[in-house]
């Protein structure tokens, strides 16, 4: 079929619109020109999401099949035609993702600690999500990545398995991610996201410190693969920013230039769960912001305070 590309692209757009995504498999079968084109459309977003949230908390389900979905995907991106010699011409369909969504269940948080199907549970959290690392390899053209973890209590960093680690900074410094969405992390580093070059977008919710300060990421011997930043940091146009102040202060405080010149070009602020307290990071950026920034939007927290008897 020798159709212009930007007829094709039109004639998909309209069907795809119509509500009828199942025709793109048929498509994909008649020839190569309309596989090219229909597996652009259906893994443009993949999206994988371990257990589920029920009215009596999370729900974490048959891990073996939460384990299959890594599975799965790994074998559509081995065995992809594209790779063969005879088919170098056309665009690998990993390349062909631009949207990552990654909804993990929080294992070392207690969800697992009732699973009757291992042992340990953080040995098979580890398991069950260690074809992560090839994933975040062959995903070069990403434009955004959604980490969440799932579960009654947010998910401690540093119980993150080194190689899974190494593989996400350095799948974050891919130049082509633009949107970053971040949750329920306890002890993330801060400067996780001065390793997005061309980061526009950041959306982060339930960053909160442990024990410790959140601060930058210690490297040791075991994560070596670690990049080293050599570039300055992204220049954000939006900025949301829910229940992770101090993360937020913290960053401000890593780029100890005066005037965070991360902020500098912000347009839009989203301030969610805000608290109404003078000096805070939430102010700080708005501070920052104030010559560039065209949008701003609040919503407070309702704050009980209870008087001693």
């Amino acid at each position: 079929m020798d159709l212009p590309q930007e007829l094709l692209d039109a004639i998909f757009d309209e069907l795809v619109h119509d509500g009828d995504p199942k025709f793109l498999g048929a498509c994909s079968l008649s020839c190569w020109s309309l596989l090219m084109t229909a597996r652009r459309y259906r893994f443009r977003c993949i999206s994988i999401t371990q257990g589920r949230m029920e009215s009596h908390g999370y729900v974490l389900g048959n891990p073996s099949r939460e384990c299959a979905r890594f599975l799965d995907l790994v074998q559509i991106l081995e065995q992809d035609p594209c790779h063969l010699p005879s088919r170098k011409e056309y665009p690998t369909l990993s390349s062909c993702i631009r949207h990552l969504s990654l909804q993990l269940s929080s294992a070392f948080q207690g969800d697992f600690d009732r699973s009757p199907f291992v042992p340990s549970a953080q040995k098979h959290w580890v398991a069950m999500n260690k074809k992560l690392p090839y994933i975040f390899s062959r995903l070069t053209r990403l434009q955004s990545v959604t980490l969440h973890f799932l579960g009654t209590r947010p998910f401690s960093w540093h119980l993150l398995d080194p190689f899974i680690i190494s593989s996400l900074l350095q799948l974050l410094r891919s130049p082509s991610i633009n949107i970053l969405d971040l949750s329920h992390i306890h002890g993330l580093p801060a400067n996780i996201v001065l390793h997005c070059p061309n980061l526009k977008d950041l959306r982060v919710r339930g960053l909160v410190q442990e024990k410790s300060d959140i601060s930058t990421y210690p490297i040791s011997a075991s994560q070596t693969m670690m990049p080293n930043l050599t570039y300055p940091p992204p220049s954000l146009e939006r900025l949301t920013l829910a229940s992770s102040d101090h993360f937020c202060s913290v960053l401000i405080n890593i780029l100890k230039s005066g005037d965070a010149l991360l902020f500098k070009t912000l347009r839009a602020l989203h301030l969610p769960d805000a608290r109404p307290q003078p000096f805070n990071a939430e102010t700080q950026v708005a501070v920052a912001a104030s010559s560039t920034l065209q949008y701003l939007e609040i919503s407070f927290i309702q704050c009980v305070y209870l008087s001693g008897a």
